[in-house]
């Protein structure tokens, strides 16, 4: 039995909005003792056929088998790159086609890092699935989720080769059958792209409190100690992080266009997010667009 000084153990959920930073928040949840992050382990199509009931028991089987196979061999699967979690799950540099590439694979990853009493923080983070299934997850996990300003978002998106570039999400709709529907009536990848954030955003925001919602841009400028919500322990963290919220692989193009769509639509965002933080960045990547020129 662990001594009554060492905190319980916790299975966390981290959900949020892909390319939003969750990979960076398991980066640095790793650096924290007796905490484990792990990036998009689980096969979760698994859960389509299960009802509510079985879908719970199967997630906490499933944090129960890696927290099982982290305290026997310090490993678990992850999404990483030769061996090791990375921030960014895609190349920083667009391949021929104009878009970056995933760099990442499920692979054994070594945490060794933990205390051999088996007591640690076990966090599993998938943005889509776990995003829509929030409402349900809330009452039986620590729930979190990390956003992003929607306008570096919708860039990102638009600069990596994965179904949201096209407006899809297909594990989400899966689990959602409303926002299968809804995409499917949209006639753009862009309308989908909206129709994805706004969907994504409500549930965060009528799921979870304030307080378990974590902002992109907050992490960076507290070098991480934001995560301190999701593990006291962060609160020690100070690293020089970089913000790619004006990442030169964005098409700077794109930035009115969108700008001027997510302004229209301020149900989206708030209240994670200001009009004046969303010009604030276009300015910034239009001021980036003009020194290149």
């Amino acid at each position: 039995m662990p001594s009554s000084n060492i905190i319980m153990a916790r299975d966390i959920i981290l959900a949020g909005i892909p390319r939003g930073g969750t990979s960076l928040a398991c980066v640095l949840l790793n650096q924290l003792s007796d905490t484990v992050a792990l990036n998009e382990p689980l096969e979760l199509s698994q859960l389509v056929s299960k009802n509510e009931t079985d879908k719970i028991a199967w997630l906490k089987n499933q944090f129960a088998e890696a927290r099982d196979k982290l305290s026997r061999t310090q490993t678990a699967l992850s999404k990483g790159n030769e061996g090791r979690l990375v921030s960014n799950l895609f190349s920083e540099n667009p391949a021929e086609d104009g878009l970056r590439q995933n760099i990442s694979t499920l692979q054994a990853i070594s945490f060794p890092h933990l205390s051999e009493d088996g007591d640690f923080t076990l966090i599993i983070k998938h943005p889509n699935a776990f995003t829509v299934l929030l409402p349900l997850l809330r009452d039986h996990f620590g729930c979190f989720a990390v956003v992003r300003n929607p306008l570096a978002v919708l860039l990102s998106w638009n600069s990596t080769r994965a179904r949201w570039q096209e407006g899809f999400v297909p594990v989400a709709e899966k689990l959602n059958e409303p926002l299968h529907d809804q995409l499917m009536r949209a006639t753009s990848a862009f309308d989908r792209q909206l129709i994805i954030l706004s969907r994504y955003f409500t549930i965060i925001r009528e799921a979870l409190p304030l307080s378990r919602v974590l902002r992109y841009e907050d992490i960076i400028e507290t070098g991480g100690s934001a995560l301190s919500a999701i593990c006291p322990e962060a609160k020690n963290l100070a690293g020089q992080l970089s913000n790619h919220n004006t990442n030169a692989a964005y098409n700077r193009a794109k930035v009115d266009f969108f700008t001027g769509e997510l302004l229209n639509e301020p149900c989206i965002w708030e209240p994670f997010y200001s009009k004046d933080e969303i010009l604030a960045l276009s300015h910034s990547l239009c001021l980036a667009r003009t020194s290149r020129c």
